[in-house]
């Protein structure tokens, strides 16, 4: 017998309606029944074993339609099967796949079907809880530990085969409920999942994992969910699958996992009545009741996915028969007896597809239970509340120019904080980045204007932050006009030959650089200049042909002027210090046979005034050297009785006539009373200090010179023989 396939192929490039095949679950199902010894063995041994749990649910729990006292574990891995995504994209998808989450809680938790008889309660043998795994991933996941288990990029997807989208059994993730996400396929199917999976068991023909068509993965709820192939795939779901946006597809696949077939023998293709087969299989070998259904399925009788509260269904339906989510449709299969269209395991639109009936939720309970390798819930869920984004905005201002038109700069801000978020500025932008650490905080990021567009990116290493991040406004964006050309001409050293350049400051520890430019102004263009105490004079912004002066203090011993802004761009103005420092030195100072120390005649030859020879340097040719104080009473002449020179008195000057050191000199002659007290000696740029000091102890009464001594002793002399004289005379006249 011919298998009969409940899918058609659409040719490519025709665009997918709502009438495409849903799901090849009992396809792949019947075809392995037919062509696998191995695996229709192992499955019916495995219906065995459901038969016997699902009689015993059926026969002692009570069907009155209580809340579920227990919840039956499911832990879910989900796989994207794509690669390039951002941060703030994976970060959506993971959203997304909670969401998707959230729509199977609701419908295996009973709370979705608004109609009699309830579902999942204590009289099916409980709830399901569906959750995405947190911790003890898989080594080599790359997932880290306390983040849910959701990978990117394919390694843990599904090859599709020549039918299309085909489960597979996922080594690595044993013990889960794997739901792989991937592209739509050629034929627009829906989702596709083995009918009874077994989360941990290799057999032959066994998988644990669902396929879905991303187009029908979550919910619009989700932002990244309206569109998902932007990401996964190049189809608009909006437009190709316009009634799959409510995670319906994936509580249908997740019903085949537990066992649960379709209500329906045969897919009507979309049009109710409508028997073109589609496929290989032929009438009935859809069914899987195959005692009642061997004729074909279009008995009355035909009761296809063996569960007694489903009404007997002959075709699949489609849209929302009856016109609203609760109405009715006549059964095919059963003239003049209402359908209940609503069924998870039909074909209706996400919409109006509910309800699951008790019957199936005791089979779901019982497919559970016959396959028990699930991992707990507490080998992979943690028991503290998972991580959340704890940003809630961020945004951007428009790029501003600097005031030197060189540069421009963006300001992003943040509300909250998050230090797993890192914010990237790209391109030639600084900082290079900086984290979200702060609370509401701001950066300002500054580029050159070289940089004609800026492109601001944020990354998270959590992956929590996404969809924060994908709202966030003025992150890129072309780069300002920031001034026009440049009108400045030359840029150099002023070159006035009336001017010392550089020239030592007046009485102060800093020198003076004149920098002059020809041309201007050009807007935005300033003086810079590392080091500068003070940049006065023109500036070259609003001033044509000008001079600038730029201060330095003297311990910057080489300088950098720069002409920067304004769109120009000259060599820098670069030189070495000027040697402004001043240099003292006494000559034979105190020195008591000095011949020009000062004696008072008056009062005996006293020494009052010592003579020295100051000998004053400096860097500077033609400086001034001024007597700064005078507490050691100096005076510039022997004057005797003379005032002291007074501060401010200016000394003399260096004269243009360099040394051999390269240092100019003044050198003058100085007195000073015999007290050693300081006086200080300045130029343009330093105060020294001197003391003098006398060696030795000077008599009081002054030394007679050499000559003086001559007269002295030749006075002597004459007075020696006059006395002698006097003595000769007397004796010759006694004698006489």
């Amino acid at each position: 017998m011919k298998l009969f396939v409940i899918t058609f192929l659409l040719a490519l490039g025709t665009m997918i309606t709502a009438d495409a095949q849903k799901c090849t679950t009992q396809t792949r199902h019947m075809e392995k029944m037919a062509n696998d010894a191995n695996y229709a063995k192992q499955y019916e041994a495995t219906q065995a074993r459901i038969k016997v749990i699902a009689e015993k649910y059926a026969k002692e729990l009570k069907s009155d339609g209580t809340s579920c006292a227990t919840k039956k574990f499911i832990p879910v891995a989900v796989h994207y099967d794509n690669t390039g995504l951002t941060a703030a994209q994976m970060t959506c998808l993971i959203n997304l796949a909670q969401d998707q989450i959230n729509v199977l809680n609701a419908a295996y938790g009973g709370q979705t079907c608004q109609t009699s008889p309830n579902s999942f309660d204590s009289s099916s043998g409980g709830c399901f809880e569906f959750k995405i795994a947190t911790r003890n991933h898989p080594a080599g996941s790359g997932i880290a530990e306390g983040m849910p288990a959701v990978t990117f990029g394919g390694t843990y997807t599904c090859a599709n085969d020549a039918d299309g989208y085909a489960p597979c059994f996922i080594a690595a993730w044993s013990g889960y409920m794997n739901f792989v996400v991937k592209a739509p396929d050629a034929n627009g199917t829906l989702g596709v999942a083995p009918l009874g999976g077994d989360p941990d068991s290799p057999a032959p023909g066994n998988s644990n994992t669902v396929i879905m068509n991303s187009c029908a993965w979550g919910t619009t709820s989700t932002s990244c969910a309206k569109d998902i192939n932007q990401f996964v795939g190049n189809m608009s779901c909006v437009s190709n699958f316009p009634v799959n946006t409510g995670g319906a597809t994936a509580t249908h696949e997740a019903g085949h996992f537990l066992g649960l077939a379709h209500t329906f023998c045969r897919d009507a293709s979309g049009t109710p009545n409508n028997e073109t087969s589609t496929g290989s299989l032929a009438d009935g070998t859809g069914c899987q009741n195959g005692a009642v259904c061997s004729g074909g399925c279009t008995t009355t009788a035909c009761d296809c996915d063996n569960v007694t509260d489903t009404p007997p269904q002959a075709y699949s339906q489609y849209g929302c028969p009856g016109g609203s989510a609760n109405g009715t449709a006549t059964n095919p299969s059963n003239p003049g007896v209402p359908y209940t269209y609503n069924n998870f395991m039909d074909y209706v639109d996400d919409a109006c597809m509910t309800c699951f009936t008790a019957g199936q939720a005791i089979r779901a309970n019982a497919t559970y239970d016959a396959n028990p390798g699930y991992k707990t819930k507490a080998q992979v869920c943690d028991v503290m509340a998972p991580p959340m984004c704890e940003l809630t905005s961020i945004s951007a201002t428009a790029p501003v120019c600097s005031m030197d038109n060189l540069s421009y700069t963006v300001t992003v801000s943040w509300v909250g904080a998050d230090a797993s978020v890192t914010i990237t500025a790209g391109g030639a932008g600084a900082p290079a980045s900086v984290t979200t650490a702060a609370n509401n905080g701001s950066q300002v990021f500054t580029y050159p204007n070289t940089d004609a567009a800026y492109a601001i990116t944020v990354s998270d290493t959590e992956m929590l932050c996404g969809i924060v991040a994908g709202a966030a406004t003025g992150l890129s964006g072309s780069a300002p006009s920031c001034g026009g050309a440049c009108t400045i001409t030359a840029f150099a050293l002023d070159s006035d030959p009336n001017f010392f350049n550089p020239e030592c400051a007046d009485r102060q520890p800093a020198y003076t650089v004149f920098v002059a430019w020809t041309g201007g102004p050009s807007n935005g263009a300033m003086i810079t200049a590392a080091g500068a105490t003070s940049i006065t004079g023109g500036n070259p912004s609003i001033d044509g042909d000008d001079i600038a002066y730029v201060t330095f203090p003297s311990s910057v011993a080489s300088y950098s002027i720069s002409l920067t802004g304004g769109n120009c761009s000259f060599p820098a103005v670069t030189g070495a210090a000027p040697n402004c420092m001043l240099s003292l030195s006494l000559a034979d100072p105190c020195d008591c046979g000095d011949p020009l120390n000062v004696y008072d005649g008056n009062n005996g030859g006293v020494l009052v005034l010592y003579h020295d020879i100051m000998t004053i340097k400096s860097g500077a040719p033609n400086e001034e050297i001024v007597l700064n104080d005078n507490d050691a009473m100096i005076q510039d002449a022997g004057v005797i009785g003379g005032a002291p020179l007074v501060a401010g008195a200016v000394l003399g000057n260096t004269g243009t006539t360099p040394d051999a050191d390269g240092m100019y000199t003044l050198t003058m002659d100085f007195w000073h009373p015999n007290n050693g007290m300081l006086f200080s000696v300045r130029n343009e740029n330093q105060i020294r200090d001197v003391t003098p000091m006398c060696t030795e102890v000077c008599p009081m009464v002054r030394i007679p010179t050499l000559g003086e001594w001559g007269i002295i002793v030749l006075s002597l002399l004459f007075l020696i023989f006059g006395v002698t004289a006097v003595r000769q005379r007397n004796i010759i006249a006694v004698k006489a």
